[in-house]
């Protein structure tokens, strides 16, 4: 498959013609997940042979990988300056290219203590400074310093209510969509965006995601806005989305 790997570039109507290509994987194969994991191993097996890590219980976690993004995680400066010392020699040795720039790679403080703002702290990856940040994007949830999930929780329910009135636009103001399909509508692309991740940060109460809920239900059953809350819910067959969560929860630590 790879002994010769060649593309070319489509231009309107016009197609260049066919180039080599000597490095990477080829793009939408299913053999590239398996063929860079094999690639990257090494460097997860260096960390975890040089490095501390951080400790979750009996384990020690040094590591998060996901595609190409890699999380380094550890409990002193020193770990952490190894870890990124240890990506930026093997860089080097397989000839690929970390991106130090803001927003691509950065260093998190996590902790309740305000910061020592009179320590200098240097961050150094392949040669370049790389910067503090205080908040963070993993997998789709953002990570603040004193883990709060407060601005997690303000884009979900952001986020939801515009599916919400994209459904309602769908049929469902004009009574075409039972109560049955709208149901599904519901599940399908409205409630999965507020309990996105809610295995991490689904142990709290969560009024506003509730009231989203609720307001979905009464569209649903197009009755009034006074409607008792339990009865929606009831009429429906919907348990509360803190219910929810907590049943997510308990499946997934329960494993």
């Amino acid at each position: 498959m790879y002994d010769r790997v060649q593309s070319s570039v489509l231009v309107g109507d016009e197609q260049t013609e066919m180039f080599d290509l000597f490095s990477g994987v080829r793009q939408g194969c299913v053999m590239s997940p398996v063929l860079f994991s094999f690639f990257i191993n090494g460097l997860a097996r260096e960390i975890k042979e040089k490095t501390r890590g951080v400790c979750v219980g009996d384990i020690q976690v040094k590591l998060l990988m996901y595609a190409d993004d890699i999380v380094l995680m550890a409990e002193t400066k020193e770990d952490l300056q190894k870890m990124l010392d240890i990506v930026t020699s093997y860089s080097k040795k397989w000839r690929f290219r970390v991106n130090p720039k803001k927003g691509k790679s950065e260093v998190m403080l996590f902790g309740s203590k305000p910061r020592e703002t009179n320590v200098e702290r240097k961050w150094m990856l392949a040669g370049v400074e790389i910067e503090e940040t205080d908040s963070y994007k993993y997998l789709g949830v953002d990570l603040v310093s004193g883990l709060n999930f407060k601005t997690l929780k303000a884009r979900y329910v952001a986020d939801a209510r515009k599916r919400m009135m994209l459904v309602w636009a769908m049929g469902m103001r004009r009574g075409e969509l039972p109560p049955k399909d709208c149901c599904m509508v519901w599940n399908a692309l409205v409630r999965p965006v507020l309990e996105y991740g809610a295995v991490v940060w689904g142990d709290v109460v969560w009024e506003e995601a509730e009231a989203v809920q609720r307001e979905m239900g009464k569209m649903i059953l197009r009755c009034s806005s006074k409607m008792a809350n339990e009865v929606v819910l009831g009429e429906l067959g919907w348990w509360t989305l803190k219910a929810r969560r907590d049943l997510l929860r308990l499946k997934f630590w329960g494993k």
